[in-house]
């Protein structure tokens, strides 16, 4: 038995768990939520799925994406922040490098899934830290998935970031539906044979 005799009791206790969550955010300083606050909010999402179908009403689209765990390479705070928000409310766990040399520091300590790569940042920017993780899969014969996420948004910053390596382009201000299309078109390109520049050309 798990205590609860009514859908109201599911609600109370679903919104006691959204109230723990937000707290745990705040005395966190960063949105930065580890292993077990991710699957807290999963866990979460899949009671209000639940819920929905005890009323009647349809479930939202299953998240396409799997849980990922990202290196975010990005200077500016405030940024890092929307960031690991954004990807810590899908269940996807982050690192934060502030420099491109943070990063390839990083890369070297630990497995990723995926980089979101700024590209003007101060000791090394993120198209020398491209230029250095595509130069070492050479060796190692793997491919990270690595997206350009800036504020350079022209067509030769994004020819830029494609010909260092880069498999993807997300321009800020950062928009979450946008952000996270780019993530699964970038996926699925990569499970399909097909990166970055290559990729490009396709679409075009």
């Amino acid at each position: 038995m798990n205590g609860f005799k009514t859908r109201d009791d599911y609600r109370q206790a679903l919104a006691l768990t959204r109230e723990l969550l937000e707290r745990a955010d705040q005395l966190a300083g960063l949105p930065m939520p580890d292993r077990p606050l991710a699957l807290a909010r999963r866990t979460v999402d899949a009671l209000n799925d639940l819920m929905r179908e005890l009323d009647g009403g349809p479930a939202p689209d299953p998240n396409p994406l799997p849980v990922l765990k990202a290196l975010v390479v990005e200077d500016n705070l405030l940024t890092q922040k929307l960031l690991t928000r954004l990807l810590g409310l899908k269940g996807h766990a982050c690192r934060i490098a502030e420099n491109g040399q943070q990063a390839l520091e990083w890369l070297s300590r630990e497995p990723f899934d995926l980089v979101l790569m700024d590209l003007r940042m101060p000791v090394m920017d993120g198209w020398a830290a491209t230029t250095a993780i595509r130069d070492g899969e050479r060796r190692s014969g793997r491919h990270l998935p690595i997206i350009a996420v800036t504020a350079l948004t022209s067509n030769q910053d994004r020819e830029r970031a494609l010909d260092a390596g880069m498999d993807g382009f997300q321009g800020k201000p950062i928009q979450a539906d946008g952000l996270f299309a780019e993530i699964d078109r970038v996926l699925s390109n990569l499970r399909a044979g097909s990166s970055g520049r290559t990729a490009e050309s396709e679409a075009n």
